[in-house]
């Protein structure tokens, strides 16, 4: 028996772990992995990635999409009715058109929240905020932007 015993202590690995390093995102592994949530508690408040997203992570995602949608879209109808665009960088996209706004801001919008998205269990600041707040919070600031554009078209366009 004690031969037997001895042969579980020392597990024989012929590949390298595979769980030293973080699931690529561009690997096929990434879109139909496992983990969700850190599966230890005593990790606490480690930076982790994970290999599928809550729905809802996803759909706080796809809302963020959609409010920088429909803030291009009321950017660029108040505009025309006379405001000024404040954001400097969107300011200069102005000037090769409208179509190139609205792709620029598109797309910086779906990088930096696919960024945060992935990065979403990462912690700052010794660890009081997670990264997870700051996409919620992008969403809460997102959606009172539009608010507030939605208030001046009615009060600029509709009136």
């Amino acid at each position: 028996m004690a031969e037997s015993s001895s042969k579980y202590t020392q597990p024989k690995r012929i590949l390298p772990d595979r769980r030293k390093k973080a699931t690529n995102p561009f690997h096929l592994r990434f879109w139909c992995g496992r983990r969700v949530v850190n599966r230890r508690q005593s990790d606490g408040q480690t930076n982790y990635y994970v290999d599928r997203y809550s729905l809802r992570s996803s759909l706080i995602v796809i809302w963020i999409v959609l409010l920088s949608v429909a803030d291009s879209f009321f950017t660029l109808v108040l505009l025309q009715h006379g405001a000024v665009e404040i954001n400097p960088i969107m300011r200069l996209t102005l000037k090769f058109g409208t179509y190139p706004f609205f792709f620029i801001k598109y797309f910086l919008t779906i990088f930096s929240v696919i960024l945060l998205l992935i990065h979403k269990n990462f912690y700052f600041l010794n660890g009081k905020i997670s990264l997870k707040n700051v996409i919620i919070g992008m969403a809460g600031a997102y959606t009172i932007l539009v608010i507030y554009e939605i208030l001046l078209f009615w009060q600029t366009c509709l009136i």
